[in-house]
């Protein structure tokens, strides 16, 4: 399957000879990276020399002026595709597993344990995050390498469900000790597969000559839909590419540590995200807990609970198609309009039950459209959304994911907490009496989950004109060159040392005078000029 555009595959053949001229060229010129852009002396600054051929009128200051113009790496785009592919498809091993277990908590521990366990699980999850641990791991370890810690300590959560069955008189403390283990290990497996994505959507982008947010969505698409169809196990992960990482060793580990609430505070778009995090904790806490662990059996009179399985394939499946559609989607109508459908979603899991409090007039139709719901919500929160913390706060990837987890695992520990804890005194309409006999309020529950969807939209509207606002990434080659820039300076480092030509370097900015690159990347180990 041919992911790249027809159109960067036609303009690569016709520059061929062009780029055997720059290939010759470049062996008495310092080492580039293969997308690189670079020119001729400064007495000679009217000519460009590129893998591309560009006019006069088409440059300024002997840059390349559009981003149709940039060179190709068709080959080495397809290869950035196939790995990005095998990590999706290897990362996907012990989540999958671990959210099909999510699902059954409430079913098979009992709804008290299981919302108990789920509520230490996302506990553990949002602390990591909060703490600083994800950031500072993945910084520590590089994506890669953290990916791989997070899934083996997140398969400890898997693992407790095994041995709570094979011992069921410790029950309880392998369930929330594996709970505890495994919520710090999704944490980790999360941010640094956030950071994955960036990493390999920057690289995507930079060799196709591909707008950014198109990169952010195609491959934002491929995991999700991977992610949520299934996954193969840990041991494949070493066949993955890793990408170079830059760890500034005088870093104060505190600094790591409060990299999430950090950018929480100094970035304003990120306090309108959290509606979109929280209506996704709240609606899957109210579907896993409750629709999984007393609707299903009291509706289907299915008291082994039998049903939950297909149903939650059910609700994986949609979500896995949905996501592919939704990546072509985002090519055309842009990442807005489908995290806006993914919010309504998300409200329409819970809405119906104000509107039919009864759980026994329930039947297979409404619970095939709840969990349905719930997938087309969840397809927009593994690809779209996350594609769009790519988008908004790329000069931070660990701090932005780690935003991720720590608003969604604090919304998710919320609503399973809730549910073992918000009772009433008498059954009523809206008073749900469980199968242990205890008696909950199904209308704060519902409630909770439409008021927060409702609120994300709100937000998103918010985050989205503050970056417009902000004039983020609204001209494609300086995103180009940007990207060019960062990649350029890790490669250079690992090779040649501290330091880079300053011609070199120049090429690839806008000016002698202006840097195109972010100030805390600055900062952040990249080579002096010299």
């Amino acid at each position: 399957m041919n992911m790249i555009p027809e159109d960067a595959s036609a303009r690569a053949e016709e520059r061929t000879k062009d780029g055997e001229l720059a290939a010759l060229e470049m062996t008495s010129r310092p080492a580039r990276s293969s997308f690189e852009l670079y020119t001729t002396t400064d007495t000679d600054s009217s000519k460009t020399t590129a893998n591309s051929t560009t006019s006069d009128e088409d440059t300024t200051s002997g840059l390349l002026s559009s981003l149709h113009d940039v060179p190709r790496d068709t080959v080495g785009a397809q290869r950035v595709w196939r790995n990005f592919v095998l990590f999706s498809v290897l990362v996907a091993a012990v989540p999958s597993a671990a959210l099909a277990c999510l699902a059954l908590a409430s079913a098979r521990l009992g709804s008290i344990l299981g919302s108990w366990q789920s509520s230490v699980l996302y506990i553990t999850y949002t602390s990591s995050a909060v703490l600083g641990l994800t950031s500072w791991t993945g910084k520590r370890l590089g994506s890669k390498r953290a990916v791989t810690v997070g899934m083996i300590l997140f398969g400890a959560y898997v693992a407790s469900f095994g041995l709570s069955t094979v011992h069921p008189q410790f029950a309880q403390a392998w369930a929330l000790s594996g709970a505890a283990l495994g919520g710090v290990g999704a944490g980790v497996l999360w941010t640094s597969q956030g950071v994955y994505f960036t990493q390999a959507s920057e690289d995507y982008s930079l060799r196709v000559g591909q707008d950014w947010e198109a990169s952010t969505s195609l491959l934002g698409g491929i995991f999700a839909f991977v992610f949520l169809g299934g996954g193969n196990p840990i041991m494949g992960m070493y066949r993955v590419h890793e990408y170079p990482t830059v760890f500034d060793d005088s870093t104060q580990p505190c600094s790591t540590f409060t990299a999430t609430v950090s950018l929480l505070l100094r970035d304003a778009k990120m306090k309108y995200m959290i509606g979109l995090n929280a209506a996704f904790g709240f609606s899957g806490a109210f579907l896993n807990s409750f629709v999984s662990g007393e609707v299903v059996p009291m509706a289907l009179q299915d008291s082994n609970s039998s049903y939950v399985g297909v149903l939650v394939a059910l609700h994986g499946g949609v979500a896995a198609l949905a996501s592919v559609g939704f990546s072509r989607m985002a090519q055309h109508t842009g990442k807005g309009p489908i995290l806006i459908l993914g919010a309504v979603a998300f409200a329409l899991v819970a809405l119906p039950f104000l509107c039919r409090p009864a759980l026994e007039s329930w039947n297979w139709q409404l619970l095939v459209a709840v969990y349905s719901l719930q997938g087309i919500g969840r397809a927009t929160f593994e690809g779209t959304l996350k594609a769009t913390f790519a988008d908004y706060f790329s000069y931070e990837k660990e701090g932005a994911f780690a935003n991720i987890i720590s608003q969604n695992g604090l919304a998710s520990g919320i609503g399973y907490g809730s549910l073992s804890r918000l009772s009433c005194s008498s059954p009523s309409a809206y008073c749900i009496k469980y199968r242990d006999n205890s008696l909950h309020n199904l209308f704060v529950l519902a409630s909770l989950v439409v008021a927060t969807s409702a609120l994300a939209i709100l937000g998103y509207v918010r985050a989205a004109s503050l970056f417009r606002a902000e004039g983020e990434g609204p001209d494609p080659l300086v995103e180009y060159q940007k990207r060019s820039i960062s990649s350029y300076c890790n490669s250079w480092l690992s090779t040649n040392g501290s330091t880079i030509n300053r011609q070199t370097y120049q090429t690839l900015n806008v000016s002698d005078t202006e840097r195109v690159i972010d100030k805390d990347d600055a900062t952040r180990g990249l080579p002096e000029v010299s």
